[in-house]
């Protein structure tokens, strides 16, 4: 149901499936699942928690280590990104760089360690995003590698330094060619970095339709970890059009946004500020007004919320 859209018929059989086996950690954690998807968040976020002590406590009692459940991970993985979606980006942080340092022998959860240098960038920390995807740099599998590679470019774009994300793209390019499979699990990201440098070096129309291309690409991706995780691609993206002055851009990936989730705080962050350059301010501060509803439980220095608290006057 889940990865067919059903989410309400989702939501009940996760539910049922929680309440008969209460003490087992993905079975509290599936629930989050839905709940997120339904936009109940801080639902999730609770199920989530849940998840994540009965999980903690199963593995001190039966002296398991880590990262020999794969479900931990996974369970952090998606906390933390619900943390992030509702702004408290301290939590989120701890939680991500534990995922981060955290051995697996699973590829899809390798490949996943990605999201802490995106979120390194979103929170505008290009530096230390570099740093944790070089790291990745030194994994066996060539996917990963890819990866780390794609992560850098991103962050060396946010640096200004187009000519070394050049290079990581091309190094990405080389690995994912020579990789034995799997080669999707990085190819989107490949795809949007390669649109990013294509508008930093004035590829203007070229470079929308290859990010565009990618935005939908990452939209269609089914399973729970992708859709957030998408979420925060098209945010990426929206950030770096605005940051470039590419408005036209930035409205239509607000416009993705919103077409994805519009629950999410972000998506109306997005979206007023397309309005206030647009000088449409009564839309500029209803949605801003969306926004700051939706961040109601953020950290209280969040740096959206200052931009987004003066868009209302």
């Amino acid at each position: 149901y889940e990865n067919s859209g059903r989410m309400k018929e989702a939501a009940d059989h996760a539910a049922a499936y929680a309440g008969q086996a209460p003490n087992v950690p993905h079975a509290v954690h599936m629930h989050g699942h839905e709940l997120r998807r339904l936009g109940r968040i801080n639902e999730a976020i609770a199920r989530f928690e849940a998840a994540d002590k009965l999980q903690r406590d199963y593995m001190a009692r039966e002296k398991i280590a880590a990262e020999l459940d794969w479900h931990h991970a996974h369970n952090l993985d998606l906390l933390a990104a619900s943390y992030q979606y509702v702004g408290q980006m301290k939590k989120a942080e701890t939680l991500l760089k534990q995922s981060f340092n955290l051995p697996t022998n699973l590829l899809v959860q390798a490949v996943n360690k990605r999201e802490w240098p995106a979120f390194l960038i979103a929170r505008n920390r290009p530096a230390e995003a570099l740093a944790a995807a070089q790291q990745l740099l030194a994994h066996p599998n060539l996917v990963v590698q890819a990866t780390g590679h794609i992560e850098a470019g991103f962050a060396q774009l946010a640096m200004n330094r187009p000519a070394d994300a050049a290079a990581s793209s091309n190094a990405a390019l080389k690995a994912l060619r020579s990789a034995q499979g799997a080669q999707g699990l990085a190819a989107i990201a490949l795809e949007a970095l390669q649109g990013e440098f294509m508008r930093a070096t004035a590829q203007g129309d070229k470079a929308r339709q290859v990010m565009e291309s990618a935005a939908n690409k990452w939209r269609g991706l089914p399973g729970p970890d992708a859709w957030t995780q998408s979420l925060f691609r098209l945010e990426a993206l929206a950030r770096s059009a605005r940051s470039v002055g590419d408005w036209a851009f930035a409205a239509r990936l607000a416009q993705l946004m919103l077409e994805h989730d519009p629950n999410y705080a972000g998506t109306h962050y997005a979206l007023a500020l397309v309005a206030q350059h647009d000088g449409n301010m009564p839309t500029a501060r209803r949605e801003a007004e969306l926004a700051l509803k939706a961040w109601s439980l953020a950290d209280k220095d969040l740096a959206e919320l200052k931009t987004i608290s003066d868009l209302r006057r």
